[in-house]
């Protein structure tokens, strides 16, 4: 394999040391699916990562799915709160 798996990621937990952008440069077995998902999804990892936290199974990348999904519509209400001329 030519990449170095990150921290322990093999079980989805330890600490990810990426530098920004660096998800892309990840071989996708080493990420978790909930956080291919959050990369897709445009959320950080860390943020992913918190996100994910008391999470199990399934559910994890269904719930930051559902995150991404909040995130976009506060971010859409701002805009429409605040048009930028």
């Amino acid at each position: 394999m030519g990449v170095a798996p990150i921290g322990r990621s093999r079980q989805g937990r330890g600490v990810d040391r990426l530098g920004a952008g660096g998800a892309e440069h990840v071989h996708a077995g080493t990420l978790a699916m909930a956080e291919v998902t959050a990369v897709r999804a445009g959320i950080t990892r860390r943020v992913a990562a918190n996100v994910r936290r008391g999470m199990d199974g399934l559910g994890r990348s269904n719930h930051i799915r559902l995150y991404a999904r909040r995130l976009d519509r506060q971010r859409q209400d701002s805009e429409r709160r605040h048009p930028q001329q």
